[in-house]
């Protein structure tokens, strides 16, 4: 019984701090959120016209890394990590980016920048992994390596 009073007690005090740690939660979130920076992806002529100038597109990466949030690896054949998949008998069809280091929300954004803003994607931190519904390697590629990838 007594420990019936205690427990009733505790709930009702500790609703009533839930009610004010809610408000003081709120305005911390509001604190919390980075501002939006507007990035910007810088596209060097000399890269375009090595990239035209290639008979089979392929483009070893810049000399210098691109200065931006993400980093994406080549594989061991020095070829982007970009692949397609199709799923659910061939009617679900993605492109997988793979081997990114670094902040994937900025790589999304770069891709909703260059690809347009209607692309759908699904970012994966545990295997670092981007996919974007639907075919689009051959854009995705051209974007990286314009970037310096």
């Amino acid at each position: 019984m007594a420990a019936a009073r205690i427990y009733r007690s505790f709930i009702s005090t500790n609703a009533a701090l839930q009610s004010q740690t809610g408000r003081s939660t709120a305005k911390a979130a509001d604190s919390l959120r980075r501002p939006k920076l507007k990035v910007i992806y810088d596209i060097k002529p000399q890269r375009l016209k090595q990239i035209e100038e290639s008979p089979s597109g392929w483009v070893p990466p810049a000399t210098e890394p691109p200065n931006l949030p993400f980093f994406i690896k080549r594989s061991k054949f020095n070829n982007l990590p970009v692949y397609t998949d199709y799923k659910r008998g061939g009617n679900y069809k993605l492109t997988v980016i793979r081997k990114i280091k670094g902040d994937l929300k900025a790589l999304d954004d770069c891709l909703r920048h260059h690809l347009g803003k209607d692309i759908y994607c699904q970012i994966n931190e545990l295997t670092s992994q981007v996919k974007i519904k639907g075919i689009h390697k051959d854009a995705v590629v051209t974007v990286l390596k314009q970037l310096g990838f």
